[in-house]
């Protein structure tokens, strides 16, 4: 969608969204943007036994402050195992 079709009178704000959040800044603003035009937000991030988490506990980080902060989104974190053995 573009920007005009966001500002149109008529426009119905698309319900819900999915954004894969691996805590970087690429995502994380994807998810900021998606909160901003969409009614609920669904959150997933993908442990597939990376030896450094620290993106996921920032992923996890800013979904509770954006929760602590009234924004309607919902936080899945789904385990991979075995898959960096591939």
């Amino acid at each position: 969608m573009t920007q005009l079709e966001f500002d149109h009178p008529d426009f119905q704000r698309p319900k819900h969204a999915v954004v894969s959040l691996s805590g970087g800044m690429d995502s994380s603003t994807l998810l900021l943007k998606c909160l901003d035009q969409f009614e609920t937000v669904t959150a997933l991030s993908f442990d597939y036994g990376q030896k450094h988490k620290v993106e996921l506990k920032r992923a996890k980080a800013l979904v509770d402050y954006l929760k602590r902060n009234n924004h309607n989104i919902t936080y899945e974190v789904i385990k991979l195992d075995g898959l960096v053995k591939l």
